[in-house]
């Protein structure tokens, strides 16, 4: 959720006292859960020879979190999809280079964009946007490549393709496109081929949001066209299993080209195929879709990764949650954890909440009989819909079903506040 995370970093945000690091990462995990009111996490360190898995905390339910517990990844199906692509062009049956409509020619005309090869979707080089409105729809029959056929010819481009880096997950879900009709296979099946462990988003244990600073139990979407930019999903062991395949030799002729530096995101960070790549040598990604929070950590050189998964998400407390996942691995490797901060803004949000109803509630009990008031409440009411609903996604550039997926705080305050000055509009316009 990058454009909704882009209006978290321009908060305020507060910084809380951080544990010293921990003997035992996982003691050091369950008091980060326990700052952050975070349900559960599911995490695993793995190396040449062994995966050491856990997991700590509850379902949303109260039921215990364990390591069988499945959950979605979020982003880090990109490099996910990233790794099925490149397997496929070893074996000579996609060419990374050759532009989209040498494969969705079928399904439609594509203008300017069918010149965007499957590399720079994989690099976020295609100059496509980050594609909110055609994401996170709750279709598990949905085509990737009917979305793509409908969406591509209208798109306006951000850059040229190839021109400069542009996160999309619109151009992962045509990567998708791209590789279920280059082999007339699902993208799931081609995930089994070499990760058969991963079960996307089938019998899901419970994820929640961040509301208000409390995890509330949350079911997801099931995006059919959303396998490769965000849903698919499975256990900490597939998880795991997908980051040892990494680092395992006989996959190195694979693993150098996702992992092989390109475009830089900025000073310190390049991109791969589906990877980000720190000048430190990390390579990872991390990930989120409503209810869950995920990551992954590689350290070739050390032939150590680290994953994590959380059942919780909110785009208002990214922030906390990415430096939990990285405050766990830093603590892995023997380093201090990267401080973690959470943004102020549901505090904001909830005391902004606070304060008009409570200024509602004074001037409902006031004895005025006015027919204009009740106009005044009402046109306001007004407003903040148009606000709320309409601008501010027009802002964030995101539908507006988007406030309620990320930002629950924010979509029942904009749905709380007009339904107030509405039933206020409606006693005075009764009492003139």
């Amino acid at each position: 959720m990058v454009v909704l995370a882009c209006a978290v970093l321009a908060t305020p945000s507060t910084a809380y006292a951080q544990p010293q690091p921990a003997a035992d990462p996982a003691a050091w995990l369950q008091s980060q859960l326990d700052e952050f009111a975070i349900p559960g996490a599911a995490y695993a360190v793995i190396d040449a020879t062994a995966v050491s898995a856990g997991a700590i905390g509850s379902q949303p339910d109260g039921s215990p979190l364990r390591t069988d517990s499945r959950m979605l990844w979020g982003s880090v199906s990109k490099p996910v999809t990233a790794t099925v692509a490149q397997r496929l062009a070893d074996d000579g049956v996609i060419d990374l280079d050759a532009g989209i409509d040498t494969y969705l020619a079928a399904a439609g005309e594509f203008g300017a964009t069918g010149a965007i090869t499957v590399r720079q979707l994989l690099q976020h080089t295609s100059g496509l946007p980050f594609g909110a409105t055609a994401l996170d729809v709750d279709d598990p029959n949905r085509r990737a490549v009917d979305v793509a056929a409908q969406v591509l010819p209208g798109v306006e481009l951000i850059d040229a393709p190839g021109a400069a880096y542009h996160y999309s997950s619109l151009g992962y879900l045509v990567v998708q496109a791209v590789l279920e009709q280059a082999t007339g296979r699902p993208l799931a099946e081609l995930v089994h081929d070499f990760l058969p462990s991963a079960t996307g988003a089938a019998g899901l244990s419970g994820g929640s949001r961040m509301t208000g600073g409390v995890a509330l139990g949350f079911d997801p979407p099931n995006d059919g066209a959303g396998l490769a930019y965000g849903y698919q999903g499975g256990d900490i062991n597939a998880l795991a299993e997908f980051a040892r395949w990494q680092l395992d030799p006989a996959n190195g002729a694979v693993v150098s080209e996702t992992m092989s530096p390109g475009p830089r995101t900025g000073p310190t960070e390049q991109l791969g195929l589906g990877w980000r790549i720190s000048d430190d040598g990390t390579v990872w990604h991390t990930g989120t879709v409503p209810g869950y929070f995920s990551a992954v950590f590689i350290e070739q050189a050390a032939d150590l990764a680290v994953v994590v998964l959380l059942n919780t998400s909110g785009s208002l407390y990214e922030q906390s949650l990415y430096g939990v996942v990285r405050g766990f691995y830093d603590i892995v490797r023997g380093a201090d954890p990267t401080p973690v901060s959470g943004s102020a803004m549901p505090a904001l949000i909830v005391f902004a909440a606070a304060v008009g109803v409570l200024a509602l509630g004074a001037l409902s009990v006031r004895p005025v009989r006015s027919r204009s008031a009740g106009i005044v409440w009402a046109g306001l009411a007004l407003v903040v819909i148009a606000v709320g609903w309409i601008a501010l996604p027009l802002v964030l550039d995101v539908p507006a079903r988007y406030l309620w997926l990320w930002m629950p705080d924010v979509a029942a305050v904009l749905v709380a506040l007009p339904v107030a000055l509405g039933l206020l509009a409606v006693r005075r316009l009764r009492n003139a």
